[in-house]
Order: C-alpha cells, then sequence, then structure tokens
C-alpha cells in the first residue's frame, strides 16, 4: 500500500496466495463484473483502514463490488 509505482492500485483480486517473485505461477483473479464477500478478503497486515476504502473504490471502479 506505500508503492508510488502504480503498484499500490487494486485493480483485481487475487484467488489464493501465490509468490510470483521468481517463477511465473498459474492461478484465478478477478479483473472485473464480479461480487465478493468483504468478510472474506485478505489484507496485508500493515495496511490501514484508509487505505482498504481507496483500494475498495479502486476495484469498484472495476466492477468489483465488496458487500
Amino acid at each position: 500500500p506505500t508503492a508510488t509505482d502504480g503498484s499500490q492500485k487494486a485493480v483485481a483480486i487475487l484467488m489464493g496466495m501465490v509468490d510470483a517473485r521468481e517463477n511465473a505461477i498459474n492461478t484465478v483473479v478477478l479483473e472485473q463484473l464480479t461480487v465478493v464477500r468483504k468478510a472474506a478478503l485478505e489484507w496485508p497486515a500493515e495496511i490501514t483502514d484508509e487505505q482498504k476504502q481507496t483500494a475498495l473504490a479502486e476495484l469498484k471502479e472495476k466492477f468489483i463490488i465488496a458487500r
């Protein structure tokens, strides 16, 4: 959430934990037109409530709605 290179923007929801820093990984990503349970979203430990609200607003722009 503290990056400034564009990677801080929420643009999709990753379905599962993966670490693709060293190798390419296949996984499922929700990119648009979906509804998710807000309570089921997992956030980085250091994220603030304000950053969560910003991320949810960014996802809403992609028609990803958290209820």
